[in-house]
């Protein structure tokens, strides 16, 4: 067990970097400050990284697949790395697997950035081996998964039900649940807000890192 701590908190102190990183490549140095401070006292961040728990080790994964992906809105390049990134997040809870989103809109950006329009997007097949990647590798950190394949459709059963309905423990759907719990008592309402007003600022701003 004190392994398993040890990692999550070398993990965890690592996140604020990467974070500081992403945030600094999109959008400069202040944005960067900003973004890795807040994690780095954030509640929830600082609960998980003390107790060796998998989310810590999703949280880098997922911040490292916005960073890699940002290699793909550049100059469209990097969708390996990232879809390894994305893969491993996958690997450390099935929710990671959501960090597909980072490189499929990448990948529709720099072609509208460059001309190449969405049918273009679609046409490359990069996007499809980026999946079939991110795919093997989720399956290659759950080994477990082929075994027990009933048991993990189980589990994406009970995860899609307990955000659409909520469950006996928790009357809230599962989504607003997250928003209403989770992140107020996970990061607090001053940065709760903050981070809110940053995301309707991105938003008017409508940039191609946006």
């Amino acid at each position: 067990f004190l392994a398993a701590r040890l990692i999550s908190a070398i993990v965890g102190t690592l996140t604020i970097w990467l974070t500081y990183i992403t945030a600094r490549r999109f959008y400069g140095q202040g944005a960067a400050l900003f973004s890795s401070a807040l994690i780095a006292f954030a509640y929830l961040h600082i609960r998980d990284s003390h107790f060796g728990t998998t989310d810590i080790c999703l949280t880098a994964a997922i911040v490292a697949t916005a960073f890699l992906s940002g290699n793909i809105l550049k100059d469209g390049k990097g969708y390996t790395a990232a879809a390894i990134a994305g893969g491993i997040a996958a690997g450390f809870k099935y929710n990671g697997a959501l960090s597909a989103i980072f490189i499929f809109t990448a990948h529709i950006l720099h072609y509208r950035k460059k001309g190449g329009g969405i049918k273009g997007a679609f046409l490359d097949f990069r996007i499809y081996l980026s999946g079939l990647l991110m795919t093997i590798t989720f399956i290659a950190t759950s080994p477990g998964l082929i075994a027990n394949f009933s048991t993990f459709l189980n589990k994406l059963t009970f995860m899609a039900e307990f955000i659409k309905k909520g469950n006996m423990a928790n009357t809230d759907i599962g989504w607003i649940f997250y928003i209403r719990t989770v992140l107020l008592s996970g990061i607090g309402l001053p940065f709760l807000l903050l981070s809110a007003a940053g995301l309707v600022y991105a938003f008017r701003k409508h940039r191609y890192e946006d």
